[in-house]
């Protein structure tokens, strides 16, 4: 009975990674394509994008070596990459609606929804660890979002993509796959 146990857990964790593995080029592809979908060419919306995707490249690398070698310095660098994703780019965000420059409403409500799309996904991650679950639940206690929402599959990002960012624009919709 213990063996059992002890395989049905390793199949559990394993389903987890598998999960957050497969997912990771998805997220980042959304990340790229916000620069791509704007009404107009807007260099802060270009740089906030190029933003988001270093921070997702840095967190994915993080969380690789950390579950490959759970260490304190492995679980310190995944915490510090979470911390960045969910200080900088809502800061970033922040800042171009706060530049001066005319960007569009609509370009603006895009880059949000994109942001929130990624932020979700990266709490939805960070929650299964337990050394970014807690900062996770104050980050988004502070930001009065509720829990973390479950675990997206590619499917549920592009769904999310399609109707929140794209809005039914086939050729937006195309961006991420």
């Amino acid at each position: 009975m213990k063996t059992r146990h002890s395989l049905l857990i390793f199949v559990l964790i394993f389903a987890l990674l598998l999960t957050a593995c497969s997912t990771w080029p998805t997220i980042i592809a959304t990340a790229e394509s916000l620069a791509s979908i704007t009404t107009i060419f807007e260099p802060g919306i270009g740089a906030l994008s190029a933003l988001a995707v270093s921070l997702l490249e840095s967190a994915e690398s993080a969380a690789t070596v950390y579950n490959k070698s759970k260490s304190t310095s492995t679980e310190q660098a995944y915490i510090a990459a979470i911390q960045d994703i969910e200080t900088r780019l809502p800061d970033e965000l922040q800042k171009l609606r706060n530049a001066g420059v005319s960007i569009p409403a609509a370009d603006l409500a895009k880059a949000q929804a994109t942001v929130n799309i990624i932020l979700d996904w990266v709490e939805a991650e960070a929650a299964q660890v337990p050394a970014t679950a807690g900062m996770v639940a104050a980050k988004r206690q502070a930001r009065a979002v509720g829990p973390a929402p479950k675990r997206m599959t590619r499917a549920q990002i592009k769904a999310r993509w399609d109707k929140e960012v794209c809005g039914g624009d086939a050729a937006c919709a195309a961006k991420v796959k």
